[in-house]
């Protein structure tokens, strides 16, 4: 089996770029990510399709939002000033399925919110 640092060959292939700047191009994916999840959330038009069941699911969406953030290099700059090191392949994999579940709950939230105001009309 390949170690995992060969699997980045594709990627260096196709975009050009080294190991160096991945965290930088991780980061560009993080924001567009965040400002996609925000466009869809004014989309989704909660107000219209769920009615008042809607606040349950804006604080996910929020929440799910605040987990983002944490998959920006900022926790490294902090620990990195406090002296300390940020463990942060093994907080990604944890914080990745975190939202990974709170993505299916909130979906399924919607869904079940959207369900109810179309049994009420």
């Amino acid at each position: 089996m390949y170690p995992y640092y060969k699997w980045n060959i594709f990627a260096d292939a196709y975009w050009g770029i080294s190991a160096k700047n991945y965290a930088f191009i991780q980061s560009i994916v993080g924001v567009l990510l965040l400002v996609s999840g925000l466009v869809n959330m004014k989309l989704l038009a909660p107000d219209k399709v769920m009615g008042n069941l809607k606040t349950m699911w804006t604080r996910m969406i929020h929440s799910k939002i605040l987990f983002w953030s944490f998959l920006l290099p900022w926790p490294e700059a902090v620990f990195r000033q406090l002296g300390m090191e940020f463990p942060r392949k093994v907080f990604n994999q944890g914080l990745m399925v975190v939202i990974i579940l709170f993505s299916v709950y909130a979906k399924q939230h919607r869904d079940w919110a959207v369900l109810q105001k179309t049994k009420k009309r």
